[in-house]
């Protein structure tokens, strides 16, 4: 939808020379056909993007992507396990967590909330945001024609984002706890009535390493799952983190 929407603007208006898209996932395939049929060279048609997503960050490091809108999942889930804390208690939460207010679209209501700053992620920043949360793995980027573009600068002697993996960015691992490195955020389970499930148990439902393609796009990858019984297992992520696929 987005490319064909994209190629009959691109058709009646020649002088389109780049692309504010809502997300990855719609910015990767205009990418794709601007490299494949209008043979555009990388950095020179400005196309944006958000969900921080696997396609999005190597289409950032090839130079066809200018950046993407990354929303840490670790924070949104901490402050929702906090409201729900809260809630369930019959408390009313401090300003210091609900910070803010956004309007109901239906009653015109304005709805106390938890508003969080999101980073724009480029080649400068990757190493201590997306990296550094093991939101991605510097492994699954500096693959295949992604290898070449994969030294970014912002740590020392401008290593490898590998290296950097590897070796680990003590200060930004304290300021950030330690995460998934999937593209949604790990199940958080919660005992139900007490039942945390027998250990050692067989899960009702084992995945093991599950990825998912559509078309160019890279939706999930290296998705490991275990659904215990006994338990509530909820899976968080931001819009087209890939939690439907």
């Amino acid at each position: 939808m987005a490319q064909s929407e994209f190629e009959q603007e691109y058709t009646a208006h020649k002088g389109i020379n780049s692309v504010l898209t809502p997300n990855d996932e719609n910015a990767a395939p205009i990418i794709h056909y601007l490299q494949t049929s209008l043979h555009v060279k990388a950095k020179t048609f400005p196309v944006t993007g958000q969900d921080a997503t696997l396609v999005g960050l190597q289409n950032i490091l090839s130079g066809y992507q200018c950046g993407t809108v990354y929303k840490p999942i670790y924070l949104e889930a901490q402050a929702a396990v906090a409201l729900a804390m809260y809630a369930r208690a019959g408390k009313t939460p401090p300003s210091t967590l609900v910070n803010g207010s956004t309007t109901d679209s239906k009653t015109s209501t304005a709805v106390p909330s938890v508003l969080l700053t999101p980073e724009w992620v480029t080649p400068t920043n990757m190493n201590s945001t997306v990296i550094a949360d093991q939101f991605v793995k510097a492994s699954q980027l500096c693959v295949s024609t992604f290898a070449a573009n994969a030294r970014l600068p912002g740590s020392r002697r401008n290593e490898h984002l590998e290296g950097k993996e590897r070796a680990g960015d003590q200060s930004e691992r304290r300021r950030r706890p330690a995460r998934s490195a999937g593209r949604a955020s790990a199940p958080v389970s919660a005992g139900v009535d007490g039942a945390n499930g027998a250990a050692g148990a067989v899960p009702l439902l084992h995945l093991v390493d599950v990825g998912k393609n559509f078309g160019p796009v890279r939706a999930l990858s290296d998705i490991t799952l275990d659904v215990p019984a006994g338990q509530v297992t909820a899976l968080v992520g931001d819009n087209g983190a890939g939690k439907s696929s």
